[in-house]
């Protein structure tokens, strides 16, 4: 009963962090000029890193010090925050005259997703596959490593921080320049970074990979972020937005249920090591996957 539980929580959880990401974007789209898409997507980034460093701090803190309280600090962090959650409704008017037909925007929707159906493919299995940090960290310390609480709260804090560290590089010299093979390079990183996790006996080694995992996840996501605000047609982002986040974040469920059953047969360390292995191809199907992603051949549709 307590893990059906957890699973109904962990559905919700998602479910309005979807819905905080989508209307997040819809409302740079709508409100920013072009040139202010990448700071708006870079403080979104930052502010969701501090967040996550934060839950990570309190929770683990309480995990370690005072358990006996821990389902009472989470309860009033949920009350917290929708009490915190203040709605703003936006009046919109409607032009018929100039306004698309049902048919014509789904024409649209299809021609767009066509456009971009291998950035898609590529943004699947690598959200998938990422899955399994979260799927199997908590195992990795607890199962095989056999560390201290302390370690693993310092793993989940050590992905935040990195991305802290990394937001603000996007917006500095070389990597403000947003260069497809330069995005290409960090995917493939990944790689040989999961591959440590499978392979490292030492809780201190994986804590410095998941840091440098959190610093590359900003030099990755916000340039590619930015470029779908920018290339997506404002008179169909919502349903281009929403297709593609149940496309792409479908991912999730999936893979982390294909990492379940295969923790049954093999060890926590073998999953980690074929997922590294899997991102290698991964990675190279990207490097010919995102130099097209960013040539300019959207605005006719």
């Amino acid at each position: 009963m307590i893990v059906l539980r957890q699973y109904i929580v962990t559905a919700v959880s998602i479910f309005g962090q979807t819905l905080k990401t989508d209307s997040f974007s819809a409302i740079i789209k709508k409100f920013l000029k072009e040139e202010s898409y990448k700071k708006a997507v870079s403080l979104n980034f930052l502010t969701g890193s501090v967040t996550s460093l934060t839950g990570a701090i309190i929770g683990g803190v309480f995990l370690i010090y005072f358990s006996d309280y821990f389902v009472d600090v989470m309860i009033s962090a949920v009350l917290i925050s929708l009490l915190s959650a203040i709605p703003v409704i936006q009046k919109t008017q409607r032009v018929n005259e100039n306004r698309n037909t049902f048919s014509g925007e789904m024409k649209s929707v299809g021609l767009f997703l066509r456009r971009i159906s291998g950035f898609l493919l590529l943004a699947f299995f690598l959200n998938g596959l990422f899955i399994s940090i979260d799927t199997y960290s908590s195992g990795l310390f607890n199962l095989v490593l056999k560390a201290n609480p302390a370690y693993y709260t310092a793993f989940n804090m050590a992905v935040p921080i990195g991305m802290m560290v990394g937001t603000p590089l996007v917006n500095v010299r070389y990597f403000k320049m947003e260069e497809p093979a330069f995005i290409s390079g960090m995917i493939f990183i990944f790689a040989p970074l999961l591959i440590i996790l499978s392979l490292s006996k030492f809780p201190t080694l994986d804590i410095i990979d998941a840091f440098t995992i959190g610093l590359l996840l900003p030099l990755i996501n916000i340039p590619l972020n930015s470029r779908l605000i920018k290339i997506i047609p404002g008179k169909i982002y919502g349903k281009i937005s929403a297709v593609m986040r149940i496309f792409v974040q479908g991912a999730q469920p999936a893979m982390g249920a294909l990492f379940n059953v295969l923790a049954i047969g093999i060890s926590v360390k073998t999953v980690f090591l074929y997922v590294g292995l899997l991102v290698i191809p991964l990675a190279l199907y990207g490097m010919s996957i995102v130099p097209r992603f960013f040539v300019s051949y959207f605005s006719g549709i």
